[in-house]
């Protein structure tokens, strides 16, 4: 596929492309492509205005791998690494809160908001009125209540 439009103009229409070689005479079937699609859109097509690819997109499939996600231990030490205060807009007040280490939590832990999740790549912070489960395969599962 590519999404292609008239030059000057703000959105693109994706328009099928030929299977094969791009050359000289498929730049030909992708622009006879580009004006079937256009005038099935919209009723008519602009003659001698140039048409631009904005991008190019690549659909493909092959076998599925044999793909095993291991599950987490679940006997790791403490994940608990100390305590911050941080503010508490459902509180009005500073609070200290537990901070936990990402890469230790084990399978099953469940923790009770407020409190904080670390790793490398984010922070996770837990409100009050949230618990936070891990899965087996290590994710981070947030049940929240909402108040309505």
């Amino acid at each position: 596929f590519a999404d292609m439009r008239y030059r000057k103009q703000g959105y693109e229409i994706r328009v099928p492309v030929p299977d094969g070689t791009l050359d000289a005479k498929s730049a030909s079937a992708i622009l006879s492509s580009f004006e079937q699609t256009y005038a099935a859109l919209y009723g008519h097509t602009v003659p001698a205005t140039p048409v631009d690819i904005v991008s190019w997109r690549l659909i493909a499939s092959g076998p599925k791998p044999d793909f095993v996600i291991p599950p987490v231990a679940s006997d790791r030490r403490d994940a608990l690494k100390g305590y911050r205060s941080i503010w508490l807009p459902e509180h009005n007040r500073m609070e200290e809160v537990p901070i936990f280490d990402r890469y230790l939590l084990e399978a099953g832990r469940r923790l009770e908001g407020p409190a904080i999740i670390e790793e490398r790549e984010s922070t996770v912070v837990i409100n009050s009125d949230a618990q936070l489960t891990v899965d087996s395969f290590g994710n981070v599962v947030a049940d929240i209540e909402i108040s309505t």
